[in-house]
């Protein structure tokens, strides 16, 4: 599945949270503000996208992922809720192939 498409089936699941009453807007919109990268995370994620593109990650999806993270972090940072938690979850993903087993399970 592309970056794109789990970033449109994330709009969607935030979408059915709020349409079934489970989340407010107010709670999605305290979400996105929490989601928010330092300039260190988002350093970290530029160099993880590029060390592991062509093994983790297909060269595709890390050129996808080099656009959504822009030239500065204030670019991801004015990125909506589905790219900033489809982004934490690459970021996550792939620091958890970096660090010793056990450490972020």
């Amino acid at each position: 599945m592309s970056i794109a498409r789990c970033i449109e089936a994330t709009e969607e699941r935030l979408k059915g949270l709020i349409d079934s009453g489970e989340k407010t807007q107010e709670q999605l919109d305290k979400l996105h503000g929490s989601l928010d990268m330092t300039f260190r995370e988002w350093v970290s994620l530029q160099e993880l996208k590029s060390a592991f593109s062509g093994s983790r990650l297909s060269k595709d999806a890390a050129v996808e992922i080099y656009g959504l993270l822009g030239d500065s972090v204030d670019h991801v940072n004015g990125a909506s809720l589905a790219v900033k938690v489809v982004l934490s979850e690459i970021h996550y993903a792939l620091l958890k192939n970096t660090l010793p087993g056990g450490v972020l399970n």
